[in-house]
């Protein structure tokens, strides 16, 4: 089976994705509306959506330089 290799910080590992961040509407923004850490994130959404198997090496806190070097 193909492999969709992912790789990022917080949102791609499904860490960052429970956070509630008030709007200056007074609203709350996408992270109020995901509905678990158990259900599907973006990179197993597109997988099972295209047929590969996922590999997430995503990790939390990560910034841009790690994000490069892991993909090095």
């Amino acid at each position: 089976m193909a492999k969709l290799w992912v790789f990022g910080d917080s949102l791609t590992a499904g860490n960052g994705c429970v956070v509630n961040i008030p709007l200056r509407d007074g609203g709350y923004d996408y992270y109020n509306q995901y509905k678990g850490l158990n259900d599907d994130i973006w990179p197993t959404i597109l997988a099972n959506k295209i047929g590969y198997e996922v590999v997430n090496l995503g990790k939390s806190g990560a910034c841009n330089d790690q994000i490069i070097d892991l993909i090095i």
